[in-house]
């Protein structure tokens, strides 16, 4: 509200009583409590125990901080709250980072004898850690943003809107038959360009009507907002 920074801090504070010196308010005093506070808080969201939480959804995919690029995984419980289950500095195509990860997890606790369904971006690297770690009691699913963003980049720019729009309605589609309609119509002119992607439409996960669709909530908890696939609640634990 008042524009406040590590150099402006003592604008915000209330006035002292003239008998009282104000201390610690200087921007290297502000600095030093401000990161002394976030690593001890880090420290309780990478260390909390995880055993009893029944997920039934696992979401992992990497948020961008400026040149740096750190690994989330969120949790969704069985009353759709959603849980913030830890982080790893690297990229989901960085096998040693997302192996990390998961078994940092699973040492804290993390049930891996449920069935899962866990939500990735196309990284080779990761999906293949998340099928060493759950097994076939993974149900892994594609994240539908990254997928259409990967299609269309692929397209040249007059493709792109039309492709786009057929695998949004495809998605939203209730029945299978006509979702798979919508994409197998774009097949051939995309065919003809000769950008291949038959594959990449076969592969649209459309029999689901009602899924979590997407990694969203991990971008929606990094920025404090923004659009969000899931409803309900966000809990640190």
């Amino acid at each position: 509200m008042l524009g406040v920074s590590t150099r402006r801090y003592a604008r915000s504070l209330e006035p002292l009583p003239a008998a009282l010196a104000a201390r610690a308010t200087s921007k290297s005093a502000v600095s030093e409590r401000f990161v002394y506070g976030t690593e001890r808080k880090l420290g309780e969201l990478l260390s909390r125990d995880l055993h009893g939480l029944k997920l039934v959804a696992l979401m992992i995919d990497g948020v961008h901080f400026g040149e740096h690029v750190v690994l989330v995984a969120v949790g969704v419980d069985e009353r759709g709250h959603k849980h913030v289950l830890g982080l790893r500095e690297g990229a989901t195509e960085n096998a040693a980072a997302v192996k990390t990860l998961l078994a940092d997890l699973v040492e804290r606790g993390l049930d891996t004898g449920r069935a899962l369904l866990v939500v990735i971006d196309g990284a080779k690297a990761l999906h293949k850690a998340v099928a060493e770690v759950f097994g076939r009691r993974a149900l892994i699913q594609r994240c539908r943003e990254h997928k259409k963003r990967n299609v269309t980049e692929a397209l040249p720019e007059r493709l792109r809107a039309g492709v786009r729009g057929a695998m949004v309605q495809a998605y939203a589609a209730r029945d299978a038959k006509r979702a798979r309609r919508l994409l197998e119509n774009w097949s051939y002119p995309v065919s003809v360009e000769g950008v291949g992607l038959g594959d990449w439409f076969r592969d649209c996960p459309i029999s689901l009507s009602l899924m979590l669709s997407c990694s969203s909530p991990i971008f929606s908890a990094a920025s404090g907002g923004g659009a969000d696939c899931l409803s309900g609640p966000w809990s640190l634990h």
